[in-house]
């Protein structure tokens, strides 16, 4: 993967990265709009995925806390949260990536979570921006481990994984409560060899 990422140290806010089509950012503060608008579209959709939000959720005050809260877990690389544009449109959001959990020592790893918009789906875009996030945390913030867990019935969501190296570690039975009930979940992980 090719991509441009315009930073000068690995805590510099905000955070850009460019790929062939797409344009990889951490919100501000004036992205809320945007960001509100992408979730009231997808809402229905993303629902079966999510776990279940209060009301206040969908409102331009609770989205502003997020974006408060990501930036303050960003500048402690405990969590890095894009959201995606197409260059061409760069100001509807089409979907977001988000590392969570982000553990240093010994152990390196984080959780990977991703959803798209439902009109940009079958493009390739979040295959592209996967890919991309990834090769920066690995480079740039110097993890091991890549981990992400996925419902075994989304297999859109496991074809892509797959697709983009990561491996099959395991099942998780009732792992993650979604949309008001637990799920299992299958298990992958990408492993950075440049550190093995």
């Amino acid at each position: 993967m090719i991509y441009f990422c315009s930073m000068t140290t690995l805590l510099d806010f905000p955070l850009q990265i460019a790929t062939p089509r797409l344009r990889l950012f951490t919100a501000q503060e004036r992205h809320v709009d945007d960001i509100l608008t992408y979730l009231i579209e997808n809402k229905s959709f993303f629902q079966p995925w999510m776990p279940t939000y209060g009301p206040s959720f969908h409102t331009r005050f609770e989205q502003l806390k997020w974006i408060e809260n990501d930036i303050q877990m960003f500048h402690h690389r405990a969590k890095l949260k894009f959201y995606i544009a197409l260059k061409e449109a760069p100001e509807e959001i089409v979907g977001d990536v988000v590392f969570t959990n982000i553990i240093y020592g010994g152990f390196l790893s984080c959780f990977l979570g991703y959803k798209q918009s439902q009109k940009f789906e079958g493009n390739g875009y979040m295959k592209e921006a996967i890919e991309a996030a990834v090769d920066f945390i690995f480079k740039h913030w110097k993890l091991h481990r890549v981990e992400a867990n996925i419902v075994p019935r989304n297999q859109k969501s496991i074809k892509l994984i797959s697709g983009l190296g990561f491996e099959e570690e395991g099942y998780s039975k009732k792992y993650l409560k979604l949309n008001g009930a637990w799920e299992d979940h299958v298990h992958f992980v990408k492993r950075n060899l440049k550190l093995e």
